[in-house]
């Protein structure tokens, strides 16, 4: 959101003026590496544990049901809305930058179906950051497949990391090969830029992480005593390299953005270790942090914030809502962000969260009546009661730290990319 603010939050068109904080405003794009490198490591890490410790992978039909009913229908009514209500959706143009308008039928189904990466005449049309998940949607589609190669290796005898290292080594090689596909003078540089050919290493860095903690987890793999100094140090001299950049070298395509990202990724992954690896004696103070309510609560609305916050600020620009100078961008960026919050709020507590109670394929039971009290029971019948109940199984205890390193990951994720991704 702040990036966008910067981007088109000026009246006149251009990008504002942030004050001191204009050097660090065009890389806050980097919200949106965070966001692939998170991707990779949260949605492979089940697929790794399969693969690394001979368990069952998730289902295919559970996979795909939920990923569509966490992606879609909160995009289609954010995309309907602002194609038909705001009518700021960015429409295609012969040549020169995109424009707002009404989209017609087919640019409307092509970026409901979050097909618009695929050619140049409808790349950043409709919702302009969601060809960020144009490229997530194109992973969801090869990591069953990645998972089957993993599955594959393990059938024949592979080890236990050469089983789940082997999909992270070949989305590694996919975006390099974009990467260089790209400073080699591939003819739709932008398009490869803004796809999973060249954005795959990202995912990798994360997917990565997750095989690394599973690893920890299990007791197969120490970690190196001082890497946490390390890892702080590495993700210090990123930010200090992407501070001495000047903004006209940060356009897509241009070598120094290009190595810039992957080690900007490979800093994100670094972070997302920091927080989800154990750390010795005590939780860490960043991963308490992150799982306040507060925190919490912006997570919850964190992807219906992506979804609506550029249609919103491209509204307020084109009704003259928007002021220019310094005073001009905060004003313009408290703005965005109150209209925003209550607009992702609604949409999280009508459409998001009634949809995600439907991911596992029941309804939450309703009653006619209260029902009946309860007799209770002897505390020692009542806890052995609770251990035999059919079909309430206990987490065991392999799944636990699963769920507390999916569970910070997410929490670290809500709490940046909410202000940042996109």
């Amino acid at each position: 959101m702040v990036y966008h603010v910067y981007r088109f939050g000026d009246p006149d068109g251009g990008t504002a003026d942030g004050g001191v904080l204009t050097a660090a405003l065009p890389h806050l794009w980097h919200g949106v590496t965070l966001f692939f490198v998170l991707s990779g490591f949260l949605l492979y890490r089940p697929f790794a544990a399969a693969a690394m410790r001979g368990t069952p992978r998730p289902g295919l039909v559970r996979y795909v049901r939920h990923r569509a009913l966490r992606v879609l229908p909160a995009y289609w009514l954010v995309l309907l809305i602002t194609a038909f209500v705001l009518q700021t959706a960015l429409v295609a143009d012969d040549a020169g930058p995109r424009s707002e308008g009404v989209p017609d039928l087919e640019l409307l189904v092509i970026n409901a179906l979050l097909l618009q990466n695929l050619t140049p005449e409808t790349i950043f049309t409709g919702i302009g950051p969601a060809w960020s998940l144009a490229v997530e949607a194109a992973f969801y589609a090869l990591l069953p497949l990645l998972a089957a190669i993993a599955l594959t290796l393990r059938t024949r005898g592979a080890g236990r990391h050469a089983t789940a290292l082997a999909p992270v080594g070949l989305l590694l090689a996919v975006g390099v090969s974009g990467k260089v596909a790209v400073l080699t003078g591939v003819e739709w540089d932008l398009g490869v830029v803004r796809s999973i050919w060249g954005l795959a290493d990202l995912l990798a860095f994360g997917m990565l992480v997750a095989v690394v903690s599973i690893d920890v987890e299990d007791g197969r793999r120490g970690l190196p005593r001082h890497w946490r100094r390390a890892a702080v140090g590495c993700i210090v001299a990123v930010v200090a390299i992407g501070l001495t950049l000047e903004p006209t070298n940060l356009e897509p395509g241009m070598a120094s953005t290009l190595v810039f990202t992957t080690a900007v990724g490979a800093a994100c992954a670094l972070l997302i270790a920091l927080v989800t690896l154990p750390a010795p004696g005590s939780r860490r103070r960043l991963a308490r942090l992150l799982e306040r309510p507060a925190i919490a609560g912006m997570g919850a609305i964190s992807y219906s914030v992506f979804l609506w916050h550029e249609p919103l600020l491209r509204w307020l620009r084109l009704h003259g809502a928007t002021i220019d100078g310094t005073a001009g961008f905060a004003l313009n960026l408290a703005l965005t962000a109150g209209l925003t919050s209550v607009l992702a709020a609604v949409t999280y507590h009508f459409v998001e969260a009634p949809v995600l109670r439907l991911k596992d394929g029941r309804r939450p039971a309703r009653t006619l009546a209260p029902p009946a009290p309860a007799r209770r029971s002897p505390p020692a019948v009542a806890k052995a009661t609770r251990a035999e109940r059919p079909g309430v199984a206990r987490p065991s205890a392999a799944a636990r730290p699963l769920a507390s390193a999916r569970r910070r990951a997410a929490a670290l994720g809500a709490g940046l990319l909410a202000l940042l991704v996109g």
